[in-house]
Formats: structure tokens, sequence, C-alpha cells
């Protein structure tokens, strides 16, 4: 099944999402997962914006892969509504998006 045609029949939507490293550039990775795809994003102090195919209703989780220097995995999200500073997260922590 082509993911296209799930985009017009309202079962899967695409967003653009922003993720940078909001504190120490340090070398930190997160993964994105939606929809059955995972996406892994280098943490920079400069922007990084990802189109996410996601299922409307169903989180994107945000999932700290990499600590660069300790300290967990400092990142900040941009979705539509805002900028979103998450908690730092351990290796392994996942955090859930509500996604409308």
């Amino acid at each position: 099944m082509r993911s296209g045609a799930q985009v017009e029949r309202g079962e899967r939507a695409l967003g653009w999402l922003t993720l940078w490293d909001n504190f120490d550039e340090d070398g930190d990775v997160a993964s994105v997962s939606a929809a059955g795809l995972t996406q892994t994003v280098a943490l920079l102090h400069a922007p990084k914006r990802i189109l996410v195919p996601y299922i409307p209703g169903q989180p994107v989780l945000i999932t700290g892969e990499r600590d660069g220097m300790g300290g967990g995995v400092t990142l900040a999200v941009e979705l539509s509504t805002g900028s979103l500073p998450l908690p730092p997260l351990a290796v392994g922590q996942t955090v859930a998006l509500p996604i409308q």
C-alpha cells in the first residue's frame, strides 16, 4: 500500500517537526517515531526540520538515543503550536507528543 494513498484517504498525515539541542551541543542524538517510521536526528544548535508522517490522534514518540557528554539528551521541539522544551532524556527514555 502506498503511503501517498493513505494520506489521500486521511489514514496518515504529514507534518513538519523541528528539533534542536537547547543546551550544550555535545553530540546528543534522538529518534522520532510515528506511523511505523523512525528517523534518527543528530541534535545541533541549528534547528533540524524533518517531515514526519503520522496517524492523526496517535502520538509522535521522541526517544533519547545517545547522550553526548552526560547530563541527558537535551532538546527542544517546535510544533505548529509553538516551541516545546523537553526535560533531559536518558538514553532509551521516550516521550509522547500528542498530535491531532
